[in-house]
């Protein structure tokens, strides 16, 4: 199933110290609300789940990509493996470089 939504007009705030010039995880998610409340015909919430919070310079959310190790060795041999996640250096919809801020 592709999802083909138009852009969102609400201006949904972040939070202070943002290190992306861009708004794309919030303005995703309000895309996913749109579409799948009108699919559905009840009102949803939807939540992006690879978002950490990151204490750097400042407070600031960033996508993220987990990845599943598995190697030979204990702590890493279970069925899912140990998960490792990979922080973007870029907006993963828009590609927008992540530039660090201070709060």
């Amino acid at each position: 199933m592709s999802l083909i939504v138009g852009p969102i007009v609400a201006d949904i705030p972040q939070p202070a110290g943002q290190t992306t010039p861009c708004n794309c995880v919030r303005d995703n998610e309000a895309r996913v609300v749109e579409h799948y409340s009108k699919q559905l015909g009840i009102a949803v919430k939807a939540e992006a789940k690879n978002v950490a919070i990151v204490f750097d310079d400042g407070l600031s959310e960033r996508a993220y990509l987990p990845y599943a190790i598995k190697a030979d060795k204990p702590g890493w041999r279970g069925a899912k493996g140990k998960e490792i996640s990979m922080f973007f250096n870029f907006c993963p919809f828009c590609g927008k470089p992540i530039e660090a801020t201070a709060a």
